[in-house]
């Protein structure tokens, strides 16, 4: 780039920083959900009652939703994230049609497309030459005027810091550059996307931008991630800490790569989405790695209990303020809160059984003085939080076979008030079994009886719990969207990265 595009660059980097907006919901110990509203999700928004509306209003800090659909909902939900993907030209659109000079090709002069839903030697995206001014420009007149229903944020998929462009043969394949007359290197790409972003910025300075990132695509320290970064709001991580290809450690799978990754994107002043979806380790697992990093500009995204009918009590817990950063207790990953403290156990771990110290109560209203976690495996504990933070080692015990049992019928410590009789089962070998329904009567929480029993050859709790206190609204509208979703994606709304 030359020095005049580096001045420019900057000036758009300042704006963007400047103008961000802050505070997703709480302070760091509360769940900042956001929930993807596809097409499945029109069962619940096509046409809520009044009650439903506040329900979600209430309850889900931010929506990623999809227009047009969504436009005439922004009256009574108007924290709407509006998607689109950076770099798809839809191959039956009109775009592709008046500007095939925009679509990728490589040296042969064949297009090239978003590896993703490929079939027949084909897939249904073509990928856009993001370094062309022309196409990215008609991009932000596309937003814009998207935007203009009234959405508060920007949803960019596919903010891809490594090529993504295949052949529709199921084979990456590296584009050719028609600025250079070369093959596209992985700097111009990321340089591409780092323009691309400041110009998305400078065009929505108080809008919320929000990238789906992947983290092990770029280093999070390289100068086109940081500048990118620095440019949106919130970078979205799909499949979070569940995603079972993360591997312990700092290698680039690592859980502790993931963990540095979200800690340069608080650096760089964004806040960050984890999305686990089905929560395939476990939704306590889930939450409590989300806890390791929230600072109340966090949010949350999974279906597992996130469902307005077939809602998770544990979403509500309130851990009050973060005391500290995370930080290694031993050899399990902790944060400290005002009201209690979160505890993880990465992959590939031994299972480990420590001693908290004084009685804690988990989320399944159990009374916990020590807990026992296998790989995968965490813990949210709430409590009075201790005089000082200590950071020293735990009393643990690392074994290969261990059983412990805790039983408790009375709960003076706060724990949230739930709203469904939930049966979890979660193994160490990432199966897990999820049971949910909503009660009929409502059980006080101050006489709750749990009773926990722990293995490490299971490693989580197996729990049994009652409680409910908090009104569900269930669904009524029976309205079908085959005509509402043409322009949406009506299975999954973002493609596996890996």
């Amino acid at each position: 780039m030359r020095d005049t595009s580096r001045v420019a660059a900057a000036a758009l980097l300042i704006v963007g920083v400047a103008t961000r907006a802050y505070g997703l919901c709480g302070n760091g110990g509360q769940v900042c959900f956001v929930p993807v509203a596809d097409s499945s999700f029109d069962v619940y928004t096509s046409n809520p009652t009044a009650a439903q509306q506040s329900w979600m209003v209430s309850r889900y800090a931010r929506m990623l939703v999809y227009s047009p659909y969504f436009d005439s909902r922004l009256g009574w939900y108007p924290a709407g994230w509006v998607y689109k993907d950076v770099y798809a030209i839809y191959k039956d659109g009109a775009l592709a049609t008046a500007h095939p000079e925009w679509i990728l090709r490589d040296q042969s002069g064949n297009n090239l497309y978003i590896p993703y839903g490929c079939s027949g030697r084909s897939c249904p995206q073509y990928a856009g030459d993001v370094g062309n001014p022309a196409f990215r420009a008609n991009w932000i007149a596309e937003a814009t005027a998207t935007m203009a229903a009234g959405y508060v944020g920007l949803f960019e998929d596919d903010f891809n810091m490594r090529m993504q462009v295949g052949d529709g043969r199921g084979r990456l394949v590296t584009p050719w550059d028609p600025r250079t007359g070369a093959a596209m290197t992985e700097s111009a790409w990321r340089s591409y996307l780092s323009q691309f972003q400041a110009e998305i910025r400078a065009a929505f300075p108080t809008s919320e931008l929000i990238q789906n990132q992947v983290f092990f695509f770029a280093p999070a320290d390289d100068p086109a991630v940081v500048s990118s970064t620095q440019n949106t709001n919130y970078v979205w991580i799909e499949r979070g800490f569940n995603d079972t290809g993360i591997v312990g450690g700092t290698g680039p799978f690592g859980f502790e790569t993931l963990l540095g990754f979200i800690d340069a994107a608080h650096r760089d002043g964004a806040g960050v989405v984890v999305e686990p979806g089905s929560a395939t380790w476990g939704r306590d697992y889930a939450l409590a790695t989300y806890f390791l990093f929230s600072n109340g500009n966090d949010g949350f995204s999974s279906r597992n209990g996130g469902l307005p009918d077939a809602w998770w009590p544990g979403y509500e817990v309130d851990l009050g303020a973060p005391l500290n950063d995370h930080y290694l207790w031993g050899s399990l990953f902790r944060r400290d809160f005002a009201g209690g403290l979160v505890l993880v156990n990465q992959p590939n771990s031994a299972t480990v059984t420590v001693d908290l110290g004084g009685a804690y109560v988990g989320l399944d209203g159990a009374v916990y003085t020590s807990v026992t976690l296998g790989a995968t495996n965490g813990i949210v504990l709430l409590g009075a939080a201790p005089t000082t933070t200590t950071t020293s080692d735990p009393s643990t015990t690392t074994t290969s076979s261990t059983t412990t049992s805790t039983s408790s019928s009375t709960s003076t410590l706060p724990i949230p008030t739930t709203s469904s009789s939930t049966t979890t089962s979660t193994s160490e070998t990432s199966s897990t079994s999820t049971t949910e329904t909503t009660p009929t009567t409502t059980v006080p929480v101050s006489t709750t009886t749990t009773s926990t029993s722990m293995s490490t050859s299971t490693a989580a709790p197996t729990t049994t719990t009652s409680t409910s206190t908090l009104p569900i609204p269930t669904t009524t509208s029976s309205t079908t969207t085959s005509t509402s979703t043409t322009s949406r994606r009506t299975t999954t709304t973002r493609r596996p990265h890996k």
